[in-house]
């Protein structure tokens, strides 16, 4: 079972993408700060973190170069382009705008090998 790693401070959008992801078969670990993130990360390694960028403690920001051999996808309401090709160029697989609807795809994440990462297609942006 691939193990996915959800860092949101957003109770209601931690559950849902729990909810999703657990229904496809996936396991779940939680963290609600970008310091809880990192002790989580200091004693367990996922296959797949989803990382907020507005956490309490560490922002997301902070914490993403501290990840190290797991692909990161970020989960952000900003929307500004230069961030996101700043944190794209700054090690995350991938950038997913909020709000998104998981209701669109019949697979909330997907995550295979390749290569030496992972190739991962997670819900769209809300259309």
């Amino acid at each position: 079972m691939k193990n996915i790693l959800i860092i949101d401070d957003d109770i209601y959008i931690g559950n849902m993408l729990e909810e999703a992801l657990t229904k496809e078969g996936y396991g779940i670990s939680r963290a609600y700060s970008g310091t809880e993130a990192l002790l989580v990360l200091s004693r367990f390694k996922p296959d797949l973190v989803l990382l907020d960028l507005m956490l309490p403690g560490l922002n997301g920001e902070e914490v993403l170069p501290q990840i190290k051999g797991i692909p990161v996808i970020i989960l952000s309401a900003k929307v500004d382009i230069d961030n996101k090709v700043d944190l794209l160029l700054g090690g995350a697989a991938d950038y997913v705008t909020k709000p998104f609807n998981t209701k669109r795809h019949s697979q909330a994440a997907y995550a295979k090998p390749h290569t030496d990462y992972y190739q991962v297609t997670v819900a769209g942006p809300y259309q």
